[in-house]
């Protein structure tokens, strides 16, 4: 239906992937040590969502009211014709009120159902030197989420078809959306393994004592607030343009009534479409999407009181696959490579360089629509 619509699909809802070492220098009774620690795993997100219009029919029912047939009359009360005076000014109410109407038409509500699942898998590890009396210890944790997750979204596209009472050639769209997530606590699972040992002369390690050996625990996990606020704009087919923001309350996360230490994380990107001749008919090359954007984050994690910053750009293309030729709407392959760097190399940090490759697709297509002809 033209009001509702529906998708599903599998995607990362969050990664990690981390190693990060401390050395220290002349620690008061035992010298240098290393402090290691590392991340690995995420969680995934299978998801179903829906949204619709619920003003859809404002214009609909205006058409088939009393008020549009009263305005519509010729005649007043009395019976008298009325003056065209008259008649125009109701005929420009009427085009105000319809005008207003199918501009609320366009308001939509929309949200998701995600099934979370996955595991984190941590570990801390503080290395002492060789010799000493001490025990180098190790400490490891797998958690295992497994709950539902929801976020709610709303949109508005506002449509300019005429300009100094001249239709325009190609529509133009002004889209505003927000997204919002509230703090949810999540089932999880967790095992853990902590211990104690020490290297023996020939560099192996050897175990000293287990120290804790959980398995199974059940807890919860907090997953912060979010919310994001898009804005777009779109000229007939061929140009799209947007750019949003998101930020995450990422130091109210906790992990089985464990603060994460984590900071508030904000998002900024912006990003172009192209697509020559969406129109065109026969001429496949025309018809294939061209896209540009580019990233800036603050992520949640901070080092030596510097908070780690990402930066990426990205180009991507977008393959048409088939047609539905009644509703001249594509299928899509998209392809995307994406170069950026995360972190800093002030304050003694690293920076890290990333390339990434991305491959999608995309089904377009319209159901639970009765056709005309049987």
């Amino acid at each position: 239906r033209r009001s509702w619509g529906m998708s599903f699909g599998l995607v990362p809802f969050s990664s990690v992937g981390y190693k990060v070492i401390d050395h220290e220098t002349n620690m008061a009774g035992i010298g240098n040590a290393d402090f290691l620690y590392q991340g690995t795993g995420g969680v995934n997100q299978l998801y179903l969502g829906t949204g619709f219009k619920p003003l859809f029919n404002l214009p609909r029912m205006f058409g088939k009211s009393e008020k549009l047939h009263r305005l519509y009359d010729t005649k007043f009360p009395t019976g008298m014709i009325k003056p065209d005076s008259v008649l125009k000014a109701d005929h420009l109410k009427i085009r105000k009120i319809l005008k207003r109407k199918k501009a609320l038409q366009d308001i939509s509500v929309g949200a998701n159902a995600s099934y979370l699942f996955g595991s984190i898998n941590n570990q801390r590890e503080a290395i002492l030197p060789y010799g000493n009396n001490s025990f180098n210890t190790q400490v490891n944790t797998s958690t295992r989420f497994s709950d539902i997750y929801f976020d709610y979204g709303v949109q508005y596209c506002y449509t300019i078809d005429t300009f100094r009472g001249r239709d325009l050639k190609q529509n133009v769209q002004w889209l505003i959306g927000v997204n919002f997530a509230a703090q949810t606590n999540v089932r999880a699972k967790i095992d853990s393994l902590s211990y104690t040992y020490y290297t023996n002369s020939q560099g192996y390690p050897s175990l000293k004592d287990t120290i804790e050996s959980t398995s199974n625990t059940h807890g919860t996990v907090t997953f912060p607030l979010s919310i994001g606020i898009g804005l777009g704009f779109k000229k007939g087919e061929r140009w799209y343009v947007s750019a949003d923001y998101a930020m995450q309350n990422w130091s109210s996360y906790s992990s089985f009534n464990q603060s994460g230490g984590l900071k508030n994380s904000m998002r900024a990107s912006f990003g172009i479409q192209f697509v020559p001749n969406a129109a065109a008919s026969g001429e496949y090359m025309k018809h294939i999407n061209y896209r540009v954007g580019a990233r800036y984050a603050q992520t949640a994690l901070e080092l030596y009181s510097t908070q780690l910053t990402e930066q990426a750009v990205s180009v991507g293309i977008g393959f048409p696959v088939g047609r539905n030729n009644q509703w001249k709407t594509y299928s899509m392959l998209n392809l995307g490579f994406e170069y950026g760097y995360r972190g800093t190399t002030d304050n003694g940090l690293i920076r890290e360089n990333f390339y990434r490759f991305t491959i999608g697709f995309s089904i377009n297509d319209l159901w639970f629509f009765k056709p005309k002809i049987d």
